[in-house]
């Protein structure tokens, strides 16, 4: 229903819960992988990050590498809010080689796009425009019937070569970058992978 806030609260109460022997790591990794994707919803970035820190630690002990990945990911998604681009592409980049281990092809199709994202907001056309391309490429592997990935990364790819056009104005350049990261179709202000349930591999 996308009401964040409320979610936000519930998840954080039912963290405070985690005690005792019968509650499992594994719930405990959901429930802070949840309320991170919430506060990233809700723009509270650093909080976001603390929580899917701990929360991919504890799926990497687990030797869950799939939710591993979409903690990174997220992890990446919350970095480039806060403009830490280099810290954006490591967690992007631990996100693809996550999304590889566990096959999933979607999955890396977006760590594609999140590292073109990165690439771009640094000035890097020639691996943004790389990563662009590699994450349509996946996209057609994962063999995703919606045609809004497809759409929306090659609209970004269109927006690079007006990028590299005004990369000498200062001005432009900045408008350009975030326009981009503002864009309501990028997914950059979105919570990043969705929320996930304690008893399910992939996110709902």
């Amino acid at each position: 229903m996308r009401c964040f806030q409320q979610a936000e609260q519930h998840f954080d109460a039912a963290l405070r819960l985690c005690s005792g022997k019968g509650f499992s790591v594994r719930k405990k990794a959901v429930l802070l992988q949840n309320l991170g994707a919430a506060c990233n919803a809700l723009e509270c970035f650093e909080r976001a990050l603390r929580y899917h820190s701990e929360a991919a630690d504890m799926y990497g002990a687990l030797g869950e590498r799939a939710a591993q990945a979409q903690c990174h990911y997220n992890l990446a998604t919350a970095h480039s809010q806060l403009k830490n681009y280099d810290m954006a592409g490591f967690y992007s980049q631990q996100a693809l080689k996550a999304f590889v281990d566990a096959g999933d092809s979607y999955g890396e199709a977006q760590a594609c796009e999140q590292l073109g994202m990165t690439h771009l907001c640094q000035g890097h056309f020639g691996p943004a425009i790389r990563y662009y391309k590699q994450a349509l490429a996946l996209f057609e592997k994962s063999k995703e019937a919606s045609e809004v990935p497809r759409k929306r990364i090659w609209e970004k790819l269109a927006a690079v070569a007006n990028y590299q056009a005004n990369a000498e104005d200062e001005f432009a350049d900045s408008a350009i970058t975030d326009s981009l990261l503002h864009h309501p179709e990028c997914g950059a202000c979105s919570p990043g992978i969705p929320l996930q349930r304690a008893g399910a591999d992939r996110a709902v």
